[in-house]
């Protein structure tokens, strides 16, 4: 009999934690060994093989400790996160493996790939905007998963996010380099991103629209169970990439 990994969730009753809880329930390899909540704790982790953060930002420090505590690979796929926030995922990466994942869709993966690659291969005249739509109740905007997006095609273009970043002056003329973000909220999306490069006789478009919060809890258990193997260090969805064949 195959022995089952143990799940243990930071944010288990949210609606990401929901969801990988109902598909652990029926996985053959995977199983859910408890979680915390804003109701308590299900579980303290001694028994978990990998843990996954869908909670809030500010239960990240402790969630972390948790993790270095039981010398485990943690899954974080909470966003919003600040600067110092990011700068202690780093820290702790030295110590356990750990998965910085905005979007555990393995199709944005394949799609933040691709933006890179677009963004390396045409020119400054193609000006770029990415435009991502979410629920009414998201808390951050932009969505993390557009600023990794955003990182990505600034990568391509060596240079950095924040200095790319567009703030159009009042005229709303758009400056050659720039990167854009149009945000959108409403309703019960669950998460649309496009990413235009547009040039001057040409668009050229990409574009992923999540159907069903399934598909982001499914990403999270696979890239959970190859995160399982890796020695210390700060891990992408991007490295796990190989898992979607």
């Amino acid at each position: 009999m195959q022995t089952k990994t143990n799940f243990y969730l930071f944010g288990a009753t949210g609606r990401m934690g929901v969801e990988v809880r109902s598909l652990l329930s029926e996985h053959p390899v995977a199983t859910y060994c408890g979680g915390t909540s804003g109701q308590g704790e299900e579980g303290d982790g001694k028994e978990a093989d990998i843990f996954i953060d869908f909670s809030v930002p500010a239960a990240l420090s402790s969630n972390l400790k948790i993790a270095q505590r039981y010398r485990k690979p943690v899954m974080i796929g909470t966003t919003g996160l600040s600067s110092a926030q990011e700068e202690l995922i780093q820290k702790s990466a030295q110590e356990i493996p750990v998965l910085r994942a905005s979007n555990t869709s393995f199709g944005v993966a394949v799609m933040t790939k691709l933006a890179q690659a677009a963004a390396q291969l045409l020119d400054e005249s193609y000006d770029i905007e990415i435009i991502e739509a979410h629920h009414r109740h998201k808390l951050d905007a932009p969505s993390g998963t557009a600023l990794s997006l955003g990182q990505a095609v600034a990568q391509g273009r060596g240079t950095t996010l924040a200095a790319a970043i567009a703030y159009p002056d009042r005229s709303g003329r758009r400056f050659p380099g720039t990167i854009g973000f149009s945000v959108q909220r409403g309703g019960g999306i669950i998460g649309e991103h496009q990413i235009h490069f547009m040039g001057d006789d040409e668009i050229i478009s990409l574009s992923h629209q999540g159907l069903s919060r399934r598909l982001f809890a499914r990403g999270a258990i696979k890239a959970g169970l190859w995160l399982k193997g890796q020695p210390p260090g700060l891990y992408t969805m991007q490295d796990a990439l190989a898992l979607a064949a």
